[in-house]
């Protein structure tokens, strides 16, 4: 097959593959225009900005990919496509390991702010007042959860107005469940009554999503091989290749054909190692 016409090939199915992610987001936007715009949209940059991922975490995906593309340009001699495309796998992993990370941080500070709810009802019930129980649930706390609390605490005692503080710290992360304890907090301070009920009920909806979510994540193990699988296979099938016959496969890479159909190879494990990424991603 002559370079040209596979050259031609590859920018159209770019150019499908393109049309299609543009109608699959079309229909996403059209889908969530009418939901408000909590989580899913700031999410990524609320997580960087408050707390729950390291700059080192944001900056790991590029790190990755520069340095792959760089090194594959010194020692592969197969030309700068087939660069791009090692840059843009490696770039792709960091993606899936900055994503585990954070999401195993964000199951962590969940499962900690359950804890110190159940502290708190257990407090209350002795008869200590709101504040004193915050203060002790503040100290038993441990990071990434006691900076969040020792702030509420710290606002809380320099005489802040608490429904509106409330509702100001509801936002100081893009998870339900902050969401979920601030505003009962918040609702019952407004309304009045005992807060022990209320947050004994928050504490118990909050650890069955901890538990949701690490059966989830348990069940998605089988993804994740997946992943790792698809990249492993296929460069021990190379190496085999190599090994039994190493002339015909630097024949065939050293060829523009050869090149461009590694590269797409290298691109496809990229955009299935997404794919199956996405799939195993379940929002509750």
């Amino acid at each position: 097959m002559p370079s040209s016409l596979l050259g031609a090939l590859l920018l159209l199915g770019g150019a499908v593959a393109a049309a299609w992610w543009w109608f699959r987001q079309s229909r996403h936007e059209a889908a969530v225009s009418r939901i408000p715009t909590l989580v899913a949209q700031e999410g990524d940059r609320l997580l960087r900005h408050r707390g729950l991922e390291r700059p080192w975490e944001t900056l790991l995906p590029w790190i990755l990919g520069i340095a792959a593309y760089a090194l594959a340009t010194a020692f592969v001699p197969l030309g700068a496509v087939f660069a791009v495309a090692i840059g843009f796998l490696f770039w792709v992993v960091g993606q899936l390991v900055r994503s585990a990370i954070v999401g195993s941080r964000t199951l962590k500070i969940e499962q900690q702010l359950a804890e110190a709810i159940d502290h708190m009802v257990t407090s209350l019930h002795a008869g200590i007042g709101v504040i004193d129980a915050l203060a002790s649930a503040e100290r038993d706390s441990r990071r990434p959860l006691k900076p969040y609390l020792a702030q509420f605490l710290l606002r809380l005692q320099l005489g802040e107005d608490p429904p509106s503080l409330c509702r100001e710290m509801a936002e100081s992360l893009p998870l339900e469940s902050f969401r979920l304890f601030f505003y009962a907090m918040g609702v019952q301070w407004e309304g009045g009554g005992s807060l022990a009920p209320t947050l004994a009920t928050t504490g118990r909806f909050i650890r069955d999503r901890v538990e949701l979510g690490r059966r989830i994540r348990a069940q998605s193990t089988e993804a994740r091989f997946s992943v790792l699988a698809i990249l492993g296979l296929t460069y021990f099938l190379a190496g085999l290749m190599y090994s039994i016959d190493p002339s015909r496969v630097t024949g065939f890479l050293g060829t523009r054909i050869g090149e461009l159909a590694a590269s797409f190879a290298i691109v496809m494990q990229a955009l299935g190692a997404i794919w199956i990424a996405r799939m195993s991603r379940v929002r509750y």
